[in-house]
């Protein structure tokens, strides 16, 4: 949730509780105006039995209103917990991830962060994943600048909004990948495939191609190739990529 979400949800909350409180005290004075002309005439009388009527009900809509505040509240509270055992969890193999000295163990540790949802919005800054498999994974938003994803199989991979700014991606296989909004700035795609992939959005500049690296629509790329064909951003300039 971002900040503007939380931050509306914040003033709904207080907006419910303001109103609570202020049907709670129209309602207490309502009662307390009935008990008033309660032995008056048979007009004030009937005036009184409306405003005691009038107030129970305003009561009871505060009491309803403050409950669901509390109801809303417990279970963001949960929400928050369950939030923070996750981030520990994510941090906690993250760095069993970086301490790892043989491939096996990194994909080990990266089948697990794959079956408990972790790998998106992971902090992988240049972490070794070579010749890795994390094929039809989540890595939304993952941050994987500097790390090397070379010879690395990502099919079917979400990698929509990641970041893989200076990326060894040489010889990767991104077939059927969503790199939509992805950071590829200065990113190594010597060689990698790129068959079916989605790039809309995808940031390019600088990147570092090669005439064995297959482009979305299983040509191969050359000095020629237009990225603006398979990123369909008209609203930004991509600079030409830069040859391996």
């Amino acid at each position: 949730m971002t900040k503007q979400q939380q931050q509306s949800r914040n003033n709904l909350r207080s907006l419910g509780l303001r109103i609570a409180l202020g049907l709670a005290l129209v309602g207490g004075m309502s009662g307390y105006w009935s008990f008033a002309v309660s032995g008056t005439s048979s007009s004030l009388r009937w005036w009184g039995n409306w405003l005691q009527d009038v107030g129970t009900e305003m009561l009871g809509a505060a009491v309803t209103i403050l409950l669901v505040e509390l109801v809303i509240y417990q279970k963001r509270d949960e929400a928050n917990r369950i939030d923070q055992a996750l981030t520990r969890r994510r941090e906690h193999l993250t760095s069993q991830l970086k301490r790892a000295r043989t491939r096996e163990r990194r994909q080990k540790v990266l089948d697990r962060m794959a079956q408990q949802g972790l790998l998106a919005d992971a902090w992988l800054y240049g972490v070794d994943l070579q010749q890795v498999t994390l094929d039809t994974c989540d890595l939304t938003d993952a941050d994987l600048y500097e790390a090397n994803l070379s010879d690395a199989s990502l099919q079917g991979a979400e990698l929509a909004d990641a970041t893989l700014r200076r990326t060894n991606l040489s010889h990767a296989n991104f077939l059927s990948a969503n790199l939509t909004g992805a950071d590829l700035v200065e990113a190594n795609l010597d060689a990698a495939d790129l068959s079916g992939a989605n790039l809309k959005n995808a940031d390019f500049n600088q990147a570092r191609f090669s005439r064995n690296t297959r482009l979305p629509d299983g040509s191969y790329w050359s000095s020629d190739t237009d990225l603006k064909v398979f990123t369909q951003d008209s609203g930004s300039e991509q600079a030409i990529p830069q040859k391996a």
